[in-house]
């Protein structure tokens, strides 16, 4: 959501702090799509047990090759561990394989490539039309992306071409407040999405071959959002949802887990006033994370990975990639 980097620049103006820190240039040029380096910094908070949720290790994410690696505002994780995550600012699309070590923590990242992403027109995205905020992969291979500015969603085909719009819901004004939450919804139908508003919590169930309809509201207390969103076996959903305080600089994160009824199953939170980056004195742990990855484990466990979007550095924020491991108690 790149609103917050405004406020953030307006905070920092009204109690006098320091000008947020500029994204440095890169040393050459990068012409979009080839692999280009990601450097990793490790992150560990203060605290590593919460409940049901254990941290599985954390990375700060930089490139010196390119100034494009900055507001990743939502992930999928595909097969051999391939991390894809698309950009609010121009809408970029982001590849990379996750690194573990040898006891299953996250470690670092590699094969990472940076490209565009096309509009219908086969033209970059950029602008308001390239603020891309969720992403869902569907069975076929094909990559959904819901867009804020300028609100719809695109349906890039696995076999390669320009995208088509795909069904998104009526109502939904252009902004900051639009479709920040997007997901595949298999249970539904392999053609099947879910689609979440970011502030009022109402969703929506799509199909590329059918109209958006109505689903259930997800209880949110301002200025909580919901950022992203995976479906989970046995009609388990996790949203992930932020409360990011402008003026504080401080975010409170929640993994919230509903059944099919919509009850709380568990829930991880995160409050950036609590949890401190121990590896880094003075850094908050938690950021402003806007992207949820998950992977089902054969013991019923699940690997979450989240993903914060660094508003260009705004207000010290950083592009951190955390993991936590949850095992469920039913």
């Amino acid at each position: 959501m790149r609103r917050l980097a405004g406020l953030a620049a307006v905070a920092l103006w009204l109690t006098g702090c320091v000008t947020a820190p500029v994204a440095p240039l890169p040393k050459a040029p990068v012409p979009a799509g080839p692999a280009i380096a990601i450097e990793t910094t490790p992150a560990e908070p203060t605290r590593t047990a919460f409940g049901a949720f254990v941290f599985a290790g954390g990375l700060v994410l930089t490139s010196a090759q390119t100034s494009r690696l900055h507001g990743l505002s939502d992930v999928v994780l595909g097969p051999g561990r391939t991390l894809t995550a698309v950009s609010d600012s121009g809408g970029d699309l982001v590849r990379m394989r996750l690194v573990l070590d040898r006891a299953g923590r996250l470690a670092g990242v590699d094969r990472a490539t940076l490209s565009d992403q096309v509009n219908e027109a086969g033209r970059p995205l950029g602008g308001p039309e390239g603020d891309a905020e969720g992403l869902a992969v569907l069975a076929n291979g094909d990559r959904l992306v819901s867009f804020e500015q300028v609100p719809r969603i695109l349906l890039y085909p696995a076999t390669g071409g320009p995208p088509r719009r795909a069904p998104a819901p009526t109502d939904i004004k252009g902004g900051n407040d639009g479709m920040e939450a997007l997901g595949a919804d298999p249970d539904a139908g392999p053609d099947a999405y879910i689609v979440g508003e970011e502030y009022t919590g109402r969703t929506w169930t799509c199909r590329v071959s059918a109209a958006c309809a109505p689903g259930p509201t997800i209880p949110l207390t301002a200025p909580q959002a919901i950022t992203s969103v995976k479906r989970l076996s046995g009609g388990r959903t996790a949203w992930l949802i932020r409360a990011f305080h402008y003026v504080g600089a401080y975010s409170v994160q929640r993994v919230r887990i509903l059944d099919g009824s919509g009850a709380v199953v568990d829930e991880l939170v995160l409050d950036s006033r609590e949890v401190k980056d121990r590896l880094a004195p003075g850094s908050a742990f938690v950021d402003n994370f806007e992207s949820l990855a998950a992977e089902e484990r054969a013991d019923g466990s699940v690997r979450f990975y989240l993903l914060s979007d660094d508003n260009l550095g705004a207000n010290g924020q950083r592009t951190l990639l955390v993991a936590f491991d949850w095992t469920p108690s039913r």
